[in-house]
């Protein structure tokens, strides 16, 4: 029995770290392409 609980904690594992090497990271601002952006708009 405790073979099956092993293999569904590993299968639960692996998922979850699927999950999260996949999942999109956050995007950092990017300050000079806002930069850039107002000089275009003031022109």
């Amino acid at each position: 029995m405790w073979v099956i609980f092993l293999e569904i904690g590993l299968a639960i594992g692996l998922a979850a770290f699927i999950l999260w090497w996949t999942w999109p990271k956050k995007r950092e601002p990017d300050d000079a392409g806002a930069k850039t952006g107002e000089d275009d708009a003031e022109r």
